[in-house]
């Protein structure tokens, strides 16, 4: 997990049973504060393990894997950094 990424536990308080769990992370380049989809301990620990980000949490977009598990990058920003850089390819 990125530097900044906060896991979070949630628990529903009528049950006290475990739902899951969240990432809550501030993007490096603009600041801004964003938190995780829902994800069950078993994926974190697989990732943790070394499975790649996109086997251990397929159903996360891969800008919330960029984001939350590799480089604390919101969307928008990676893609106002490497926006150039894909037009450049197509030359």
């Amino acid at each position: 997990m990125n530097t900044k990424g906060e896991l979070i536990e949630l628990v529903n308080q009528r049950t006290n049973n475990l739902i899951g769990y969240r990432i809550s992370t501030e993007c490096h380049v603009c600041g801004k504060v964003f938190v995780s989809p829902l994800f069950q301990y078993d994926q974190y620990v697989r990732w943790q393990n070394g499975a790649h980000a996109q086997d251990a949490f397929p159903e996360w977009s891969p800008s919330d894997r960029e984001l939350f598990l590799i480089s604390g990058t919101c969307g928008k920003c990676f893609d106002e950094m490497m926006g150039g850089f894909e037009d450049n390819e197509e030359e």
